[in-house]
């Protein structure tokens, strides 16, 4: 039964849902799409919200990036990437929540889309909304260096809120700002350098890229 990834391939859902995907072991196609893919009907008839990524399995089509993170973790044989205490349980699906909610419109479409990104595609950053954006990611950084609670977010394993977290601290990394809030948390800092180099997620890493400023 083919399983396929729809999404841009940079994006940090995308790769989160590939890197589960790669820990699984679970063979799967990656179909790259554009912005201008998201009005296409055929997309929107399998993501009603015009989100990426989609997954689809046999007759599944499944969007939502939690939910289908779940999924591959449950319907794959392979290592577990949830953990087996209610306690850390609780703890992976709020930084889950919480990397979603805050940390993605701050670090990635703030701080990574309003420098690195608009330097790729040719323009100029805003400096002041580049550094209002880091404010804002900073005590989110914040919380989460008090989180960490081993090598990974949730203790001796990795999980699926390190699949999640890692993209979106990879794309603050491509900046000088991101890299120097990075610097000053030195959990983080640990965590980032062992997540970085985990093969599933190696595997994912894609160049920004060029849809343009428009």
């Amino acid at each position: 039964m083919t399983l396929t990834v729809h999404g841009w391939g940079f994006s940090p859902y995308v790769r989160a849902v590939r890197a589960a995907l790669n820990e699984k072991r679970v063979p799967h196609e990656h179909r790259d799409m554009t912005p201008a893919d998201l009005a296409d009907p055929a997309f929107r008839a399998i993501s009603p919200f015009g989100k990426v990524p989609v997954l689809r399995h046999g007759d599944l089509a499944l969007s939502e990036s939690i939910a289908i993170l779940h999924y591959v973790d449950e319907a794959f044989p392979g290592p577990s990437l949830v953990p087996e205490e209610a306690v850390n349980r609780a703890r992976m699906r709020a930084l889950l929540l919480g990397v979603s909610a805050y940390l993605y419109p701050t670090a990635v479409m703030g701080v990574f889309f309003g420098e690195a990104y608009v330097q790729a595609n040719g323009g100029t950053p805003d400096a002041e909304a580049v550094h209002a954006a880091a404010s804002r990611t900073a005590p989110i950084l914040d919380s989460l260096e008090s989180q960490w609670a081993g090598p990974w977010a949730v203790g001796e394993a990795l999980t699926l809120a390190d699949l999640l977290a890692l993209p979106m601290i990879q794309n603050l990394a491509m900046t000088g700002v991101g890299r120097d809030l990075i610097a000053a948390r030195p959990r983080l800092s640990e965590w980032f350098a062992r997540a970085a180099a985990r093969p599933s997620l190696r595997a994912t890493e894609k160049p920004i890229p060029l849809f343009g400023l428009g």
